[in-house]
């Protein structure tokens, strides 16, 4: 579990740091060693945690790269800076996710001794090249983190796709979002076992309940399943890792989906997975893993 971060802990772990590249020190030796109010130990795991420190042969603290770039980084309040970053990306709080969103979102809500350090490291105001790059990067390291648990989601529904698939009509589905994004369509399976004409299948994957749960709609996807003979949605919900699926053509979307004004056009919408909750059916025998 990753130690919560005060003052204290990471100015000890900017001189742990320091300590441990000017000299051997072994583990068994830690708590003989002092870097302010709070416990070495509590320090270590915090430098563990963020990959500054490695515990190597004989149980001998060394400096990781990360590390030795932070003792090269500059002044202190740099940093304090790096730290911040290094723990914000370790730690993937709620506060942390609100960095999308503007730094104040991040301010308003982070634990007191992280704003306080926010403070410290003079990144709680100002709108120097260096500030705006620190909330840049972490924003955009958010939204990519974010982006890649989404992606390893979907695959997870189309997974459980693939399966059912099978499992209804005795072939093997072609796993279309696994070659390209641009299809508008994610497998193509056929109608049943004994219908061999092509059915095109977009997945939508939650964690959620399907009362708080909803999927996005590109218009790629739309034009697609409007322009197809044979389109259907997989919803799949596995709360509480209780599986179950919603099967459903276009044509039950229309009335949730936004219109075309004047020049604009819309481009993806949300929609609640509440719309076809008379759908969902429960599934067994599915791993989604």
């Amino acid at each position: 579990m990753l130690p919560n971060l005060t003052p204290s802990s990471a100015y000890g772990c900017i001189d742990l740091i320091s300590f441990v590249f000017k000299n051997k020190v072994a583990l068994r030796n830690l708590n003989d060693l002092r870097f302010g109010p709070v416990s070495t130990r509590l320090i270590l795991d915090s430098a563990l945690a963020v990959n500054w420190i490695e515990v190597c042969k004989y149980a001998l603290l060394e400096l990781t790269e990360r590390g030795t770039e932070c003792l090269n980084v500059g002044p202190t309040i740099s940093q304090l800076r790096m730290l911040l970053l290094d723990y914000a990306l370790t730690c993937q709080s709620p506060w942390v996710q609100l960095a999308r969103h503007g730094r104040k979102e991040v301010l308003l809500n982070a634990p007191a001794s992280i704003s306080q350090l926010f403070w410290e490291a003079e990144l709680a105001n100002g709108q120097d090249d260096d500030v705006v790059s620190f909330w840049d990067r972490l924003a955009f390291n958010v939204r990519q983190k974010q982006g890649e648990r989404l992606t390893a989601l979907g695959r997870i529904g189309e997974k459980l796709s693939m399966e059912f698939e099978y499992r209804r009509t005795n072939a093997e589905p072609k796993w279309m979002a696994l070659e390209s994004n641009k299809f508008g369509y994610d497998l193509l399976s056929k109608v049943s076992a004994n219908d061999n004409r092509l059915l095109k299948i977009e997945v939508k994957y939650s964690e959620r309940p399907t009362s708080q749960a909803e999927f996005y709609l590109t218009r790629h996807e739309w034009e697609t399943a409007v322009n197809s003979d044979l389109y259907v949605f997989h919803l799949w919900s596995s709360y509480n890792n209780k599986i179950s699926i919603a099967t459903f053509d276009i044509w039950e979307l229309v009335q949730h989906l936004p219109r075309d004004c004047g020049s604009g056009e819309w481009l993806n919408t949300k929609i609640p997975f509440d719309i076809v909750a008379k759908n969902f059916k429960a599934v067994k025998n599915h791993s989604s893993k």
